[in-house]
């Protein structure tokens, strides 16, 4: 069965009253780590519609790990793959994942997403603490930027979410 990541991105306030509106489904809050105003939703789903009205859509192709939902700190790696380097670059992140980060203290998932009708990847990990993965790239010297050499070239580009508790 296909599996879904819809996220949406919006101010507290804002994304608080969406989950308020639909606490029938469970749509975790995470918080910018480089910007504290800025927030998003995150429903994690085996349907592809969702109640966000202006979502970003990944479609699950893959995941490692603790995958029954999503928890801890997240590491988002965003990369762009032309078809000609696709298959060997998702052939080496598979094996990267499978032998490098599976795992590793504090590790709890990853996740390969990909964007529909585009060339637009993500690599998710779930982490149990931040200070375990920063922990890990350090004395292992091992993140996806090993595999991509020029970062540019891929347009690569990253961020770091922790959830934040809600009230209703």
């Amino acid at each position: 069965m296909t599996k879904y990541l819809h996220v949406t991105f919006g101010s507290k306030a804002v994304l608080q009253n969406i989950r308020n509106t639909y606490s029938n489904r469970t749509l975790l809050m995470a918080q910018d780590e480089r910007d504290a105003l800025r927030y998003q939703l995150i429903e994690l789903t085996d349907h592809e519609d969702t109640v966000f009205a202006a979502p970003t859509t990944y479609t699950i192709m893959e995941e490692y790990g603790d995958t029954q939902d999503i928890r801890g700190w997240m590491h988002w790696t965003f990369i762009t793959l032309n078809d000609m380097e696709r298959d060997n670059f998702l052939r080496q992140w598979h094996n990267w994942t499978t032998h490098d980060v599976a795992n590793r203290h504090g590790w709890l998932s990853t996740r390969l997403l990909k964007v529909a009708n585009s060339h637009d990847f993500v690599f998710l990990e779930t982490w149990q603490r931040r200070e375990d993965y920063f922990n890990w790239t350090v004395t292992n010297q091992a993140s996806i930027q090993n595999l991509t050499g020029n970062a540019s070239h891929y347009n690569l580009r990253e961020n770091n979410y922790h959830f934040v508790a809600l009230t209703n």
